[in-house]
C-alpha cells in the first residue's frame, strides 16, 4: 500500500481512501490531504506496512476518523511493538467505540518525520481524550505505548471518499 500526502484538495476515485485533514488537534501534518492506494500513483508518495487493518470495510461518515502519525523510539521493532500496542489497546478500544482502519508503519522522508499512521474511527472526535483517560487503557497500554517517542500528530478527517 501506498501513502500520499498533498497540500491541495484532490479526490482520487482510484483511492482505497482519500480524506481531508479537517482539524489538526495535535502536531504538524505536512500536507492536508491523505490518500490510500493499492498500487503506487504518480506523485510524492511512499510505501507503507500494514500492522493491523479492517480496510474490507469503509470509513462511517456518521462517525469520526482520526489520522495519526507518530515516531518510533530507538530500540524499538517498530513492526513488532507496534502490533503489541495495537493488541494491548483493543480490548479498551472496543469499549469506546473505537476501530482501527489501518495501523501502519512508514518510512521518513525530508518531508515527512513519521515513522508510522493509525486511521481510527471513533463514534465522536472527543472519544480519543477518553480513551487516553481510561485507568484500563494506561494499565493495558503502559509498556507497549513505550515504542512512542518524539513527534507526534493527531487531525480530524473530513470527507472519506470511501
Amino acid at each position: 500500500m501506498y501513502l500520499s500526502l498533498s497540500k491541495n484538495e484532490s479526490s482520487d476515485q482510484k483511492a482505497i481512501l482519500a480524506a481531508t485533514l479537517a482539524q489538526t488537534f495535535f502536531g504538524k501534518f505536512p500536507g492536508n490531504d491523505i490518500s490510500i492506494h493499492k498500487e503506487p500513483v504518480s506523485g510524492a508518495q511512499f510505501e507503507i506496512t500494514p500492522v493491523a487493518s479492517d480496510m474490507g470495510t469503509a470509513l462511517s461518515a456518521d462517525k469520526s476518523s482520526i489520522f495519526v502519525a507518530f515516531q518510533i523510539g530507538d530500540g524499538h521493532d517498530g513492526k513488532q511493538a507496534l502490533g503489541q500496542y495495537v493488541q494491548d489497546r483493543q480490548p479498551v478500544l472496543e469499549k469506546h467505540g473505537g476501530r482501527v482502519f489501518l495501523s501502519a508503519l512508514t518510512p521518513r522522508t525530508k518531508d515527512w518525520s513519521f515513522d508510522g499512521i493509525e486511521l481510527i474511527e471513533f463514534p465522536r472526535p472527543d472519544t480519543v481524550q477518553s480513551l487516553m483517560a481510561d485507568a484500563d487503557y494506561r494499565k493495558r497500554t503502559a509498556s507497549s505505548s513505550a515504542v512512542f517517542s518524539g513527534d507526534f500528530a493527531m487531525a480530524i478527517l473530513a470527507s472519506p471518499a470511501k
